[in-house]
């Protein structure tokens, strides 16, 4: 089955974000172990929808195969006219097959189109290399990697 990017809904209760909490669930604790604030679904979710009460104009989208979900990204636009990348996840299985470049060109579509002027990040040592290979740029190295790929 073909992999799809859709909007994910994000409601008090709706599948998407129980989907898009488990999934980042599994990339805490691939990254820091279960000592991560993050390690518990309903802490993501409370977080995702903390973020939608607030106010910040953040999206999610979901990659899924057949409903199943196999990826995602979280990202929020900043009022200095940026967009930070704050969670780019593909499930172990489903790496190398081009689900995070997609789903990083959706986010990289969505903020030319608001005429923002950069996406930034601040990478994993894991997947430092990822953004390098998808034309991100080391804007700082201490104490964060901070990585970013300029839009205009």
């Amino acid at each position: 089955m073909p992999i799809t990017i859709r909007r994910a809904h994000i409601a008090e209760g709706s599948d998407d974000l129980v989907k898009v909490a488990k999934l980042d669930v599994a990339l805490n604790k691939e990254s820091f172990g279960n000592k991560c604030w993050f390690s518990a679904e309903g802490r993501v979710a409370d977080w995702l929808l903390g973020q939608k009460n607030n106010g910040h104009p953040g999206l999610v989208l979901l990659a899924e195969e057949d409903k199943s979900p196999k990826g995602h990204v979280i990202y929020l636009m900043k009022e200095n006219n940026v967009c930070f990348l704050s969670s780019l996840y593909v499930a172990k299985d489903f790496r190398g097959a081009g689900i995070g470049s997609k789903l990083l060109n959706c986010v990289v579509r969505d903020a030319k189109s608001r005429a923002l002027s950069e996406v930034y990040v601040t990478p994993s040592k894991d997947s430092k290399p990822f953004y390098e290979r998808n034309g991100f740029l080391v804007r700082e190295n201490k104490p964060l990697v901070i990585m970013y790929l300029p839009l205009v």
